[in-house]
């Protein structure tokens, strides 16, 4: 499995590397946030690009996780809570049948 996770780590390196090589010419000029970039390489936009993308998706799924642990907490606090109940119940009808 470690090989095989390698070799796919290679070929996607290669592929990002190839992409990097056929791209490296282009030149643009773009706008952002009210300024002017002008002459930068598309490979640096698109890494910018992917950089930030990974960061946002990051940090909604912190937010999920996050929430959904405070779900499990509470459902874990009202099984406790609901089995404690359930304890009572049994021992005040042994304590009738006596």
């Amino acid at each position: 499995m470690t090989f095989l996770r390698f070799i796919l780590l290679l070929i996607l390196s290669l592929m990002i590397f190839y992409f990097l090589l056929e791209n490296s010419e282009y030149r643009l000029t773009f706008h952002i946030f009210g300024s002017i970039y002008e002459n930068v390489p598309l490979w640096v936009i698109i890494f910018v690009s992917f950089i930030f993308g990974f960061a946002f998706a990051s940090i909604i799924a912190l937010i999920e996780i996050t929430r959904a642990k405070i779900q499990l907490n509470s459902k874990e606090k009202k099984i406790k809570n609901l089995e404690n109940e359930l304890d009572e119940l049994r021992k005040f009808l042994m304590e009738e049948e006596k």
